[in-house]
């Protein structure tokens, strides 16, 4: 018994130890903030695709 209690043990202190960790560093680090800016190449958009409608104003689909 006493190699779970010393094993329970050990892993409240790693957790404790966690979350003092968590916790400092929502206290006392400030975050900042800033202008992100990234370039994408044309050739890796996606093209939308422009359905182009029938002379008679009907799309292929309300042909019924």
């Amino acid at each position: 018994m006493p190699t779970f209690t010393r094993l329970i043990l050990i892993i409240i202190l790693f957790a404790s130890l966690g979350y003092a960790v968590i916790w400092s560093l929502a206290t006392f680090v400030q975050p900042y903030q800033s202008t992100m800016t990234i370039k994408i190449p044309a050739s890796q958009l996606k093209p939308e695709i422009i359905k182009k409608k029938r002379p008679d104003n009907t799309l292929p689909s309300e042909e019924f």
